[in-house]
């Protein structure tokens, strides 16, 4: 879960915008796919979910310069039919490929009604959310999953342990609204820790445990959660071409391009008027809002709602940047030579 830091500096979203580009063009990435790539990054940061906004940036630029990746991709969609495609993402990161699938998925969708769309031959996609969010001012639902060859990415728990077999993967819902905040749920399939740590030894470790006291109390969340994650590697990852049946060492072009997405648009007025919806969504969300809140939470919000809050106050009072999220940024800066805008 994503907890926005109770110290720290704050940074305007345009100069953390003008820092994550310069960053990415230092290691290559043409100047549009590192527009993009950096709005994304601080639109995530923006929302507070600083998991996925800049503090990848270390992570990126490293598979960048590493060969990991390629930094100038040229996506393209190989299958295509009246309500489906197939995107391929030519080993750069999944940004690139997602918001393409989008693209392609979106007049499909208003055409026939309903439209999906996968990607392949990618990296990391960062937050799910962003490509289903994209749906919403067209009137549409979204829902975005992604995949991964687990034997190739690093373990959220300890060898061959079961939460393992989805590797966690992402997913998310975006349901349109009118006046109220719109519902998103946007997500991870995995248990976090209720701390934070770099060393990964340690870090597994304390998952495990985390993992097991979530067990001891509620084993149905776990189970519940576990189906999930493999959902999110059936769709996400084996449809979207990810194969398990293939060598895991086998030579890729770019080996860090490991990972899938499976993308679906819904046109709500192919279902009900939309206005009709769009006010029953907006009681749904007033009507949650007059509920006892969750243990911990100042108000009673649905997926979204804080976000959605964040977003809009934090465009006039900066992005909050704590002490593990500084250091990785100051790392970045001085391996890729870009001045940080942080004081």
């Amino acid at each position: 879960m994503n907890i926005p830091p109770a110290d720290g500096v704050r940074v305007m979203p345009e100069e953390l915008r003008r820092f994550a580009r310069e960053v990415f063009e230092k290691v290559g990435v043409p100047e549009e796919h590192a527009v993009l790539l950096a709005n994304t990054l601080v639109e995530s940061d923006q929302r507070g979910v600083l998991s996925h906004g800049t503090q990848q940036l270390v992570r990126y630029t490293r598979q960048f310069r590493d060969g990991e990746l390629n930094p100038n991709p040229r996506v393209r969609v190989t299958q295509e039919a009246p309500a489906t495609a197939v995107v391929d993402g030519d080993g750069g990161l999944g940004h690139f490929a997602a918001y393409r699938a989008l693209e392609v998925a979106l007049p499909k969708a208003k055409e026939v009604g309903t439209a999906a769309v996968v990607t392949v031959n990618h990296g990391h996609i960062g937050a799910a959310g962003t490509y289903t969010r994209l749906a919403l001012p067209e009137g549409c639902a979204a829902l975005c999953v992604s995949g991964v060859d687990v034997r190739s990415h690093r373990p959220i728990g300890p060898p061959r342990h079961l939460m393992q077999v989805g590797a966690g993967g992402p997913i998310s819902f975006a349901i349109p609204t009118s006046a109220e905040p719109p519902l998103v749920l946007d997500m991870g399939c995995y248990f976090s820790p209720p701390v934070r740590m770099r060393e990964r030894e340690a870090r597994l470790r304390v998952m495990r445990e985390h993992l097991d006291d979530v067990f001891a109390v509620a084993p149905d969340a776990v189970f519940k959660m576990m189906g999930l994650s493999a959902v999110t590697m059936a769709l996400g990852g084996i449809l979207a071409g990810v194969s398990l049946l293939e060598d895991p060492d086998h030579d890729r072009v770019y080996p860090g391009a490991n990972q899938g997405t499976f993308l679906a648009v819904f046109d709500v007025a192919r279902f009900m008027p939309l206005d009709t919806f769009l006010a029953e969504m907006d009681e749904f969300v007033r009507k949650a809002r007059t509920l006892e809140p969750l243990p911990g939470c100042a108000e009673a919000e649905l997926p979204g709602g804080p976000e959605w809050r964040r977003e809009r106050d934090w465009a006039s009072e900066g992005i909050p940047i704590g002490g593990r999220h500084r250091e990785m940024l100051e790392e970045v800066a001085q391996e890729c030579g870009v001045k940080l805008p942080l004081p």
